[in-house]
C-alpha cells in the first residue's frame, strides 16, 4: 500500500526487493510495494507516515500506481512546495499530536476530483472482496 511519509528528523534509504536503493525525500510518496521493503536511517528517526488508499492516490493527483511499483518520488518537487512547507511546520510543533487536524486539513485541500467511473470500480471491487474469504477473480463482472 502507499504511503506518504514526511521525514520529521533524520534520513534514510529504501532498498526494494531487486536490491535498487533509493534515498528517502523529505516528502515522500512511496508506491505501492511488491515485496519486502527495507528502510536504513541515519540516527535516530522521526517520520509520520499515511497509508494511501486508490482514491486517495488518484486523487492527490498521483500517476498511474503502476509506473510507481518498487518505486518512490518527492511529493514537494512532483506536487509543489507546499508539501515541503507542511513539513516545516510539522517539524516545528511541540506536540505533533495537536497538529494531525490541520495535517489532515492540509491533505484535504490537495484533493482532486475522482473520475465517477474510478468510484464506480473502487466500490466494485470492495464488494468482490467483502463478500467471499477466498473471492475469485472470475466472480467479478
Amino acid at each position: 500500500m502507499p504511503q506518504l511519509r514526511f521525514m520529521l528528523a533524520s534520513e534514510g534509504e529504501y532498498q526494494f526487493r531487486d536490491g535498487r536503493r533509493l534515498p528517502t525525500p523529505e516528502v515522500c510518496m512511496l508506491g505501492p510495494t511488491m515485496g519486502a521493503t527495507r528502510f536504513s536511517v541515519r540516527g535516530e528517526v522521526d517520520v509520520l507516515g499515511i497509508s494511501v488508499l486508490p482514491l486517495g492516490w488518484l486523487a492527490l493527483g498521483c500517476e498511474s500506481a503502476d509506473r510507481w511499483v518498487d518505486r518512490l518520488y518527492d511529493m514537494a518537487a512532483v506536487h509543489g512546495p507546499r508539501y515541503r512547507d507542511m513539513l516545516l511546520h510539522l517539524r516545528s510543533c511541540s506536540v505533533l499530536d495537536d497538529e494531525i487536524e490541520g495535517l489532515w486539513a492540509f491533505l484535504g485541500e490537495q484533493l482532486g476530483p475522482v473520475p465517477q467511473a474510478m468510484l464506480d470500480l473502487v466500490c466494485k471491487i470492495d464488494q468482490w472482496l467483502s463478500e467471499n474469504d477466498s473471492p475469485q477473480i472470475e466472480a467479478i463482472t
